[in-house]
């Protein structure tokens, strides 16, 4: 039914929503993959994700926000968007970055020259990655609730956008 909706909407529904959905989906995958490695404030985090970026969960969100937009049909929200990042995450990645080098020193400096801030890496960075995810650290990090929280604002998306148009 959803893919025969897609076909009958206007035109740009015919990439839109499906380029939304994976946006979408790959957002959330790469959230709850990041959060499965997450240890906070008990150690420095460079395995999984993390060995390719060194802020997967804001990557992640970002990939999350696109999929909303594209598939929300409301592109004017894409502005609002780049003002989040622009103003809450841009700032926070500095204070972040500013907060680990105090607690770990030249481990942190290391790993911050080897890993890119926020473009993600083809390839892990030589030392970093590796490590196992665990459903521990990601219920330790109460993303259960965030995952609870997307997808029922997925569903809302999908049924005012595609289902009843």
């Amino acid at each position: 039914m959803l893919i025969a909706t897609v076909k009958s909407a206007a035109p740009e529904c015919r990439w839109i929503v499906p380029s939304g959905l994976a946006l979408f989906v790959l957002g959330f995958f790469g959230r709850v993959w990041a959060s499965g490695f997450l240890v906070k404030n008990d150690a420095l985090t460079t395995v999984g994700p993390y060995g390719y970026v060194r802020n997967p969960i804001y990557v992640s969100n970002m990939l999350l926000g696109l999929g909303i937009v594209f598939l929300n049909g409301r592109y004017w929200t894409l502005a609002i968007l780049i003002a989040v990042y622009a103003v809450c995450y841009v700032p926070g990645m500095r204070v972040e970055s500013e907060n680990l080098r105090r607690r770990y020193g030249s481990a942190f400096d290391s790993y911050e020259a080897a890993v890119p801030l926020i473009v993600p890496r083809c390839r892990l960075a030589p030392g970093f990655g590796g490590g196992c995810w665990t459903i521990q650290a990601y219920i330790g990090n109460r993303e259960i609730w965030v995952t609870i929280g997307l997808l029922i604002g997925l569903g809302v998306i999908v049924f005012k956008r595609i289902i009843s148009p």
